[in-house]
């Protein structure tokens, strides 16, 4: 008998929504694709709103929270955007970019992804900030990076990350405070 956890669904819910997109999302599919019962999916989740809820906390916990905490543990702030360039460069986008296509059909979702989207740009501010840039300079900084993340990931074909950052880092390394 396989057991499977919460992380199990989500990751399967991950799965579909780049496969097939939100509306393949349903807990028939979910079910099906892992070959398990019904009563598995509600002896983890209430209904599927509460998959659903916790599916999106669960990726921005993966994406955005883990993230910061682990950046937050190297001293100095250059090194941080660093670190970030580094795992954006490398990450797989296909899930931000199913998330980004399920906020455009469900309001919910879009609150959640404005709220996160609000949270990655602050922490971005916040860094700049710390490299001494004045206030408006490091939300502008901060927005010029997470559009680059954003709109590359939109562009089909998608856009080589390393190229862009590599440039844009340039041009951030020339307008340091």
């Amino acid at each position: 008998m396989t057991f499977f956890s919460k992380m199990n669904w989500y990751n399967e819910g991950f799965n579909l929504l780049v496969e097939v997109g939100a509306t393949g999302l349903t807990v028939d599919t979910l079910t099906r694709r892992l070959k398990i019962t019904k009563g598995s999916f509600y002896h983890h989740f209430k209904n599927y709103q509460d998959y659903k809820n916790g599916l999106l906390a669960y990726f921005e916990e993966l994406t955005t929270s883990r993230t910061i905490e682990m950046l937050e543990t190297m001293a100095k702030p250059a090194d941080k955007i660093e670190g970030l360039l580094n795992i954006t460069r490398s990450g797989s986008s296909q899930i931000e970019v199913a998330l980004r296509a399920w906020a455009l059909q469900d309001q919910e979702v879009r609150a959640f992804q404005a709220r996160m989207d609000s949270r990655r740009l602050d922490y971005l501010q916040d860094l700049f900030t710390e490299l001494g840039y004045q206030l408006e300079q490091a939300q502008l900084m901060g927005q010029m990076f997470y559009t680059l993340y954003v709109g590359s990931t939109l562009i089909v074909p998608e856009l080589s990350k390393d190229r862009l950052y590599t440039e844009l880092t340039r041009l951030y390394n020339q307008s340091k405070p």
